[in-house]
């Protein structure tokens, strides 16, 4: 018998009783009230705004659910979202100054800290920073414009010393008192204030236990100045990389420039062991040799997992690589979606037999399209644990291959669950996957709905596809 309903009864009543220690719920033991927390998670109907209201029910409620809805925070929105930057004021200085409910905090959001200089009341357009010499020419145009504006509208004048006073207050923190993040993702844009981005530098790397950095750098302008020094960043054992850009196209300079930034962070952290680099599709062709050229080669790196972009087509020296990439236990490669440009893409698919020229076949791999060049990986590979991957098009006679081959290691599998209900429906394809005795979790997707099998979904696991794939098509 299911748990989670008469839980979900149980915590309604506690919720509306006017004596909330008179409630059975609180009588039973710790490790219990652990475990029927837990189940209530996972339960498909429960929405996370029903966990946050089981806070407020006691003290001990507070306690339990505290770390899961708080495990993960988002703090001030991207610069397009905001109807007023001075809304973050209050967020700002319960970071500085901390809290019982912070301490929650494991993994930490931020999404711009541009709301620290950029102007109090804007538009979209007018926060397009412009390029140095017309600003100078526009400066004593606009302090002449704004003191009749401020007499007209004094809050205006009040709330830009509000946002002076925030940006000093920030400028002179020496940490945040978040004890428990321990992934940080932060998204940088290119109109981003230098001073800003070094001190937040500084203060992110005083985080304790700061062990995974999600950096996400948005060209945002024509003209950049690059990233400050990041090797205060020097405790890392996770690293994703992103380049994004709204501005089409991009100059080379600008790319390799930040990519100094990531070859500065592989130099001072010699503990990484998942390195991610994603790129946007209009950068030009890289060298992969050239990321690891600050790191020293008596001291080479430990990667157990590497994600790629299509655009490192050059510089694959086995020599140099080899020794950062001999341990890889899960390799992930991003090829473009982009018509335009999937012959160049496709290029990128010979890496796979890079690979298996220095012998390198990870237990788990991911791949965002696919070619024969990448089956015939797999036919190579001697132990294949987890498989990720995209729309098979024309393959799926090689993935049957694949799986015949691999049926008796094969633990992860992520595909689309049309294609999977249409494999199913073949007697001899059925058979196969009955032979996945090892399988533990299966996870399928179609347009946006996700589910995963776990627990051995092989076997009884194939009627349950079935049954997804017709909850997923209503």
């Amino acid at each position: 018998m299911s748990i989670q309903a008469p839980m979900r009864r149980l915590m309604q009543r506690t919720v509306r009783s006017s004596k909330v220690t008179q409630s059975p719920l609180l009588s039973l033991p710790v490790e219990i009230l652990f475990l029927i927390r837990d189940k209530l998670i996972w339960h498909h109907d429960i929405k996370r705004r029903e966990l946050k209201t089981f806070r407020f029910i006691c003290r001990m409620f507070n306690e339990l659910f505290l770390p899961i809805v708080f495990a993960k925070f988002s703090a001030f929105h991207s610069d397009w979202f905001l109807d007023n930057p001075l809304d973050h004021v209050p967020l700002l200085r319960a970071l500085i100054h901390g809290s019982h409910t912070f301490d929650a905090i494991k993994t930490l959001d931020i999404k711009s800290l541009a709301w620290l200089t950029l102007p109090v009341m804007y538009t979209y357009e007018e926060r397009e920073i412009l390029p140095l010499n017309q600003r100078i020419k526009q400066r004593p145009i606009k302090v002449l414009l704004s003191i009749p504006y401020g007499i007209l509208y004094p809050r205006l004048v009040a709330n830009k010393c509000i946002q002076i006073k925030s940006q000093l207050h920030f400028l002179t923190t020496r940490r945040l008192c978040l004890p428990n993040v321990r992934i940080l993702k932060w998204l940088v844009a290119s109109d981003n204030k230098r001073e800003i981005i070094k001190h937040a530098v500084t203060l992110f790397s005083r985080l304790p236990q700061l062990t995974e950095l999600k950096l996400i750098i948005r060209y945002t302008e024509a003209y950049t100045t690059g990233l400050p020094p990041l090797s205060k960043l020097n405790n890392l054992r996770k690293l994703t990389f992103r380049i994004q850009s709204q501005l089409r196209p991009r100059q080379a300079s600008d790319y390799h420039r930040n990519l100094g930034s990531l070859q500065e962070l592989l130099a001072c952290n010699p503990n990484l062991t998942h390195l991610t680099i994603r790129l946007d599709d209009q950068i030009d062709d890289l060298d992969l040799v050239g990321i690891f050229s600050c790191v020293p080669t008596e001291k080479p790196l430990i990667l157990q997992h590497l994600g790629l972009s299509y655009q490192f087509r050059r510089g694959w020296n086995a020599a140099r690589i080899l020794p950062h990439i001999h341990w890889l236990t899960s390799v992930e490669l991003f090829f473009s979606n982009d018509s335009r440009i999937q012959e160049t893409s496709a290029e990128f698919h010979d890496f796979w037999g890079f690979l298996a020229e220095m012998n390198i076949y990870p237990e788990r791999i991911k791949t965002s399209d696919l070619d024969q060049r990448f089956f015939d990986y797999l036919k190579r590979h001697p132990n294949l644990i987890g498989l990720t991957l995209p729309d098979l098009g024309n393959y799926r006679n090689q993935f049957m291959q694949v799986l015949t081959q691999h049926a008796g290691t094969l633990e992860y599998l992520c595909v689309l669950i049309h294609q999977l209900v249409d494999l199913l429906r073949v007697p001899e394809n059925i058979r196969v996957f009955l032979q996945c005795t090892r399988m533990q979790e299966m996870y399928i997707y179609r347009f946006g709905a996700r589910a995963v099998l776990s627990e051995n979904p092989c076997g009884d696991g194939v009627s349950h596809a079935l049954h997804f794939e017709t909850c997923f098509s209503g």
